[in-house]
């Protein structure tokens, strides 16, 4: 029996960075179950090249078990919805735009930055910046909203899986955000859920992230450091002022993430290398 081992997060490298685990203890002893993992598996797998590069510098003894194996996204689910839930008419949405993050609402997110870029617009009437979804930030973040008096965005609750492609279907960008402390090159699987969808991008990420890199070649929308709060704003402009061309910009995503990153090109690649560490 082979044991293939997927690492979606660098873990515990993540949880330090972010400053969630910072007793010297608790780090060793993660560290040491990290490294007890990757030595006893005959494959490891990461998402991205980044990744990769990362994880075979921090344990160069091991490098030879660790290969790229893209997250996959369903393709096939985002086409078309389900539920038949109509958003705009169920949550009300007047603006001609939307702008939606949809996921968990914590520390890795950052989304106190999508607060501030919708400060700084809130004179493109157009457009609303609608969270979706749930966590522990998330309260403290309808606080601040409510401080800023921010109109031009609003929050809801989680929604089913059935219904999530229907949602998508109202909204006119995805939006990603992650906390700039994060050192680790990690690539958001929301920015494949949007791409599938055919949805621009507009991503907001630590220098480090892989996926400025993914939106670069799939040529999908743009993405900015998320430490820097200006270009986050003025990246968002920039999307905004070509919206005659963000069917184009979606129909690149979702051809890119056809070819790269669907089930049956992941699922392949899977297979190859179960054979190549069989053999």
């Amino acid at each position: 029996v082979r044991f293939l081992l997927n690492v979606q997060d660098l873990f515990p490298q993540n949880a330090i960075d972010l400053g969630i685990l910072s007793n010297p203890l608790q780090i060793i002893f993660f560290r040491a179950l990290e490294k007890y993992a990757y030595r006893t598996a005959d494959v490891v797998t990461v998402h991205s090249e980044g990744n990769i590069r990362f994880i075979q510098k921090q344990y160069p003894n091991l490098a030879s078990k660790f290969q790229i194996l893209h997250n996959w996204v369903d393709i096939d689910h985002h086409e078309s919805g389900v539920s038949q839930v109509d958003f705009r008419k169920k949550w009300n949405v007047q603006q001609k735009d939307v702008a939606i993050f949809a996921g968990v609402m914590g520390p890795s997110q950052y989304l106190k930055l999508l607060l501030q870029v919708a400060e700084q617009m809130q004179d493109h009437t157009e457009l609303l910046f609608l969270l979706v979804g749930d966590g522990q930030e998330k309260e403290k973040l309808q606080k601040m909203a409510q401080e800023k008096s921010l109109s031009n965005l609003r929050f809801e609750g989680f929604v089913s899986r059935e219904e999530y492609p229907d949602l998508l279907q109202i909204c006119s960008i995805g939006l990603v955000c992650l906390n700039p402390l994060n050192k680790t090159p990690v690539v958001p699987g929301k920015i494949l859920g949007y791409m599938a969808a055919g949805l621009p991008v507009a991503a907001f990420l630590q220098s480090s992230s892989d996926g400025h890199g993914v939106i670069k070649s799939a040529q999908c929308g743009f993405s900015a450091d998320s430490a820097d709060k200006d270009a986050c704003v003025q990246s968002m402009c920039t999307l905004l002022s070509q919206r005659d061309s963000f069917a184009k910009l979606g129909q690149n995503g979702k051809s890119y993430a056809t070819e790269h990153f669907s089930k049956e090109v992941c699922v392949s690649q899977l297979e190859s290398m179960l054979e190549d560490s069989a053999s």
